[in-house]
């Protein structure tokens, strides 16, 4: 076995990391990167981040938006049944939440104590 590569992160916004139940599910990231700017994740083919497998998981589930100018990532539901989750608060709609380092996000209801909704309106120091 070699050595892990190195990874240039100066062109990426953040990661993906697949968790279930809490638990470390693949031992690799989806890397997001400043230069695509936009993602979106579901189940439908034409999705950016394509999951399969996961009844909670709609065709066209959320989006993931990165402003270059200002480095802040968004994440906004697209009228899932299911919702969008970020540390266990409910994403609102239309406004989207904004997402920090470490931020935990769920596709359908999530396992931690949940609140309402998470809106973009008071954006996180």
């Amino acid at each position: 076995m070699g050595e892990p590569e190195e990874i240039d992160v100066s062109g990426l916004f953040g990661t993906l990391v697949p968790f279930k139940n809490g638990k470390l599910i693949r031992r690799w990231a989806t890397l997001l990167k400043k230069e695509h700017f936009f993602y979106s994740l579901g189940t439908y083919k034409d999705c950016d981040i394509r999951i399969r497998g996961y009844r909670s998981v709609e065709p066209y589930h959320c989006r993931l938006r990165y402003d270059t100018g200002s480095g802040v990532v968004m994440i906004q539901d697209c009228s899932s049944v299911t919702g969008t989750w970020v540390n266990g608060v409910a994403v609102s709609l239309p406004d989207g939440a904004y997402l920090q380092h470490n931020d935990k996000i769920a596709l359908g209801p999530p396992l931690l104590p949940t609140s309402r909704s998470a809106s973009s309106a008071s954006r996180p120091a």
